[in-house]
């Protein structure tokens, strides 16, 4: 009985300590350099994210970006071609098989809003670039494109299942 009286304070103490907020903004890790980076353009929100795994996926940054209404839609190497400035690669393999009329030059090129973004971005040779035509983790599909080549809903499909990898940030889970 003595040690339990002991006890019951030492318990109270270390149960009752204040904890950190859930929905509380933790700075994310430094990036791992030997790791490829994923950045996701969301086009119809026109926003980038950088995301990469490690033990689990971490999202780096996010940023407005500018883009071309032609940008077109799928995964492609990409380079940062000058410091805010990222080139993709054009035709990837899917383009390639697919066929279809290429984008103008400048639809293949995106600029950056955010300087952090942008010199975390200039760390990494290449980068591994996936244009969604919107975010649909907060529960709405892609909006179905009438005027797009018939291999636009396998495209789709494809990338709907690639961005199930990226959780959504706890601050913009939909309610």
């Amino acid at each position: 009985m003595r040690t339990l009286c002991l006890l019951l304070p030492l318990f109270c103490l270390t149960a009752c300590q204040p904890t950190a907020a859930p929905n509380a903004q933790t700075p994310p890790p430094p990036p791992l350099l030997n790791a490829p980076l994923h950045l996701l353009v969301f086009k119809a929100e026109g926003q980038i994210e950088a995301w990469q795994e490690g033990e689990q996926w971490v999202q780096l940054g996010k940023s407005e970006v500018l883009l071309h209404p032609k940008l077109p839609i799928g995964e492609f190497e990409a380079t940062v071609a000058e410091p805010g400035r990222i080139q993709l690669a054009f035709p990837n393999d899917y383009y390639a098989r697919k066929g279809g009329d290429p984008p103008p030059p400048e639809a293949t090129a995106l600029q950056l809003s955010d300087d952090e973004l942008s010199k975390l971005l200039e760390q990494f040779p290449e980068l591994r670039l996936i244009v969604f035509p919107s975010d649909a983790r907060n529960g709405r599909p892609f909006r179905p494109c009438f005027a797009c080549p018939h291999w636009t809903a396998e495209l789709y499909s494809h990338l709907g299942r690639e961005l199930r990898k990226y959780p959504l940030p706890l601050n913009t889970q939909p309610q």
